[in-house]
């Protein structure tokens, strides 16, 4: 699946170039119905991302924007971020994809900060998206886990923890509040 999940993000870039309003014209009868489930993200959002320290205190805060629209006929779900990372401009893409018969989701990250790719992995727990990422590097004691949090139609918020002790114990390390644009 993980090949299959690349051949897709970039297909999908080839696909959409830099026209943001490429690919919003869907065939949501082509989306698997978990991810039919998640279809309120696709429009224009806001997002107001917060840094912490270990301790939970705020760091740093930015504000950025987001589309979500459909890729692929309907078949993925996309973000485009357009944000500040570490004071610095960031563009980021996501790839989201579910397994239909398993419900395993997949989701792609690359962004032109730290120019690389990485892949989630997770499921639906209860009514939130759950994801982690193995650490490229082997001898960190980091755990990641994203949680995709749905408040209503018109705001979500996504949890970036970070774990030093294997997953028995998370702490907020960044959260970043979508609210819809009208």
């Amino acid at each position: 699946m993980y090949r299959t999940l690349l051949l897709t993000l970039i297909v999908t870039l080839f696909l959409l170039g830099s026209n943001p309003a490429a690919g919003s014209s869907p065939n949501p009868d082509a989306a698997p119905e978990e991810l039919a489930a998640w279809s309120f993200l696709i429009g224009d959002w806001n997002a107001k991302s917060t840094r912490f320290s270990s301790e939970g205190e705020a760091i740093e805060s930015s504000d950025g924007q987001a589309r979500f629209s459909w890729a692929l006929g309907g078949s993925r779900i996309q973000e485009r971020l357009s944000t500040v990372f570490g004071g610095q401009p960031m563009e980021a893409l996501n790839l989201f994809v579910v397994d239909p018969e398993t419900g395993i989701w997949e989701v792609a990250w690359t962004d032109t900060i730290h120019q690389d790719f990485s892949v989630k992995t997770g499921t639906q727990v209860e009514g939130s998206l759950v994801l982690r990422q193995k650490n490229p590097d082997p001898e960190s004691r980091v755990t990641r886990r994203w949680t995709y949090s749905r408040e209503s139609d018109d705001r979500f918020a996504v949890d970036l923890e970070f774990s030093t002790d294997g997953g028995e114990s998370y702490f907020v390390r960044n959260r970043t509040v979508y609210s819809r644009r009208h």
